[in-house]
């Protein structure tokens, strides 16, 4: 994620609705790619957005265009829970949403809302019971996740139970996104062979995949997948390496921001091209991890890139290269 500038020169960052410095308003236009000053917003005869009209509920920093009040993050919400004990919890997926859909319009991949199109995207954020449990998926465009996992004990305490190094509300979105693009990226029986010859066939029984990863979770993944889940299926070793990449993306931007590194600011690279950066990112997190022992915290980036997972993250890589500004929606 990068960082923006103030008209007064202060540094601004993603989730702002005000700089500190001179205390001006401030909303995210997704078309500009850009934090503008409300003040500018407002003046500006030639602008073609407005705040959305969540914007100063706590649950959105975003600009919407003149043919909507709703920006386009609000409008891609199906549903959500009311009270004011889910609204906490509901800021904190909507801070996880924007920066999934950041990085899927910096990588011109199409995003648009399910009630505007049945074959676009849409989000069912639930607050699950005990005699009524949420369960975190993807259907037909639909990503359903559980508000529960907002709050930062419960992740922990499902993260433990499950035995996952790495789980967070950023990883879900990412996750369940890759199901949905999956779908538009292998439409066809011809797209899919391409698919099948670098993750397995994905027509195997999925029911019985899952059933046999839970009873019997692989623990011995590192050298062909991501993570354990990703050996279940098919398309969960796709989604966990889409959700990785998209990992890749944001974080490598945010390093260039901080001027961590220098070079090639694109991110949307061809195989080859990607390839060539996992050198550069794997020496990054060398350093973060250090930086995380240094501060007494656990590494940060809990992952190997094998040479298997590097083919596969170089796939998804190629794959958004070639495909993502030619998806269509019908």
């Amino acid at each position: 994620m990068k960082t923006f500038l103030c008209r007064c020169g202060n540094r601004l960052f993603f989730d702002n609705t005000q700089c500190l410095k001179c205390n001006r308003e401030v909303a995210f236009s997704l078309d500009g790619a850009q934090l503008r000053t409300l003040d500018d917003v407002r003046k500006s005869k030639k602008s073609p957005e407005h705040p959305c009209a969540n914007y100063g509920s706590g649950l959105c920093n975003w600009l919407s265009d003149t043919k909507n009040s709703l920006c386009l993050a609000c409008r891609l919400n199906v549903e959500t829970p009311s009270g004011a004990e889910s609204s906490e919890l509901l800021g904190n997926m909507e801070t996880a949403k924007r920066r999934l859909l950041f990085t899927l319009h910096a990588l011109k991949l199409p995003i648009v809302p399910q009630t505007e199109n049945p074959a676009g995207l849409g989000f069912a954020l639930r607050r699950g019971t005990a005699e009524a449990p949420v369960i975190t998926g993807h259907a037909d465009g639909l990503i359903t996740l559980d508000l529960n996992e907002a709050d930062p004990a419960k992740r922990a305490e499902i993260r433990d139970r499950l035995g996952e190094d790495y789980r967070t509300l950023l990883g879900h979105f990412r996750h369940e996104s890759g199901h949905y693009y999956w779908m538009l990226f292998f439409a066809s029986e011809v797209e899919k062979v391409s698919f099948r010859e670098m993750f397995g066939d994905e027509r195997a029984d999925y029911a019985q995949a899952l059933s046999r990863h839970y009873d019997s979770p692989e623990l011995n993944y590192e050298n062909t997948h991501i993570s354990s889940y990703a050996t279940s299926h098919p398309w969960e070793d796709w989604a966990e390496s889409w959700a990785h990449y998209l990992h890749i993306v944001d974080s490598w931007e945010t390093a260039y921001a901080f001027g961590l590194r220098t070079g090639d600011k694109d991110t949307a690279h061809d195989s080859a091209r990607f390839n060539a950066l996992l050198d550069g990112w794997c020496e990054l997190m060398i350093a973060l991890n250090s930086m995380n022992r240094s501060m007494g915290q656990d590494d940060a980036y809990p992952f190997s890139l094998a040479p298997a997972v590097r083919k596969k993250l170089c796939f998804v890589a190629d794959t958004v290269h070639k495909k993502a500004s030619s998806i269509s929606l019908g």
